[in-house]
């Protein structure tokens, strides 16, 4: 019955590394953090304000990731500082271009 299923990819082969979700600088959460910033901006916030909740929220993500149960459900790992830093850059951004 399962004939027509394509090949697996090796375990060892990873098609896309810079997204991978919060193991890389950059991935879809990015996103977002920018959409975030956007919609925050669009609707009055300022700036700071937008930082401070950017940087709260990775300050406690993986903390809140771990509550969650998140992390035994799909193996989560606590994300590298740099993709913490790209998503607040990323707020920012989204508030600079609304």
């Amino acid at each position: 019955m399962m004939k027509n299923l394509p090949p697996q990819l090796p375990k060892n082969l990873n098609p896309a590394p810079l997204f991978q979700a919060d193991r890389t600088p950059l991935d879809g959460y990015t996103l977002a953090h920018f959409a975030f910033g956007y919609i925050a901006k669009q609707n009055g916030w300022s700036v700071s304000s937008i930082l401070v909740v950017a940087t709260l929220y990775e300050l406690i993500e993986d903390q809140l990731i771990k509550e969650l149960g998140i992390l035994r459900r799909v193996g989560w790992t606590a994300e590298p500082k740099s993709n913490a830093l790209m998503d607040i850059v990323a707020a920012y951004l989204g508030s600079q271009l609304s």
